[in-house]
């Protein structure tokens, strides 16, 4: 089956013959809309952030601890030795940044996951909400951390290589919920355009990432770009 047209240059492929109905398309439209909006957003805030920096010799307090925050959260940046060293990390954060900026504004295929995978996917999350709600966790008992994202269940891009890798995948049936939409397709779109691994995932409900990530490996990490990109304030930048 061939993509449909969304509008402008956002083409979707649903997993049913049917065509896309006028609120699957706006939700769809509106998902990308914001992903395109919150990475180039926050690709300009890196190119900004670095040129304060240089500015300043690199005098950290010319950016807010609220920046500084989320930097560190994001991609664990903010210990480094030297400044210059803060201000090499910037950079490739920065080239990944504008990289999936640059490719989300252009023509975009966005494929729907297959029905069997985001039903697992529903019913992992499910489990998880009774658990919360509903099971008091025991004296002395540390609860069991379970993703919310479970890897390659609400999206996902076949091929590591930016020049031949695939369309981006997505979960239509959560196109109603637009930030965890827009999260995915920023996620996805590091994979496609920039070529990012998955070290690690943002766990929400438990506020913390699902594994230790070092540096290195935040610096190449899809859902820490997805997480600076969906999190970041205008106001961060200003010390």
């Amino acid at each position: 089956m061939s993509p449909q047209l969304v509008n402008g240059y956002i083409y979707a492929l649903p997993r049913t013959p049917n065509a896309m109905d006028l609120g699957e398309k706006m939700l769809l439209e509106k998902a990308l809309h914001q992903a395109r909006q919150n990475s180039g957003t926050a690709a300009n805030a890196l190119t900004v952030a670095m040129q304060r920096l240089t500015l300043h010799d690199h005098d950290s307090k010319i950016l807010s601890n609220a920046m500084w925050q989320l930097l560190h959260r994001s991609f664990q940046v903010g210990n480094e030795p030297s400044t210059k060293k803060i201000t090499d990390r910037l950079k490739s954060i920065s080239k990944v940044l504008e990289k999936t900026r640059r490719g989300l504004q252009g023509p975009v295929e966005i494929v729907d996951l297959p029905k069997s995978t985001f039903k697992e996917n529903r019913g992992l999350i499910a489990k998880l909400a009774d658990a919360r709600t509903y099971a008091a966790i025991p004296p002395g008992r540390t609860p069991k951390i379970v993703r919310t994202r479970p890897i390659g269940e609400l999206g996902y891009v076949r091929g590591a290589i930016p020049a031949v890798a695939g369309p981006i995948h997505i979960a239509f049936g959560y196109l109603f919920d637009q930030e965890m939409s827009a999260w995915t397709i920023i996620h996805e779109a590091t994979h496609k355009f920039a070529g990012t691994g998955d070290h690690a995932y943002w766990d929400d409900h438990q506020e913390q990432w699902d594994r230790q990530l070092e540096v290195s490996k935040a610096i190449k990490n899809a859902d820490s770009y997805a997480m600076f990109a969906m999190d970041y304030q205008n106001s961060f930048l200003w010390g």
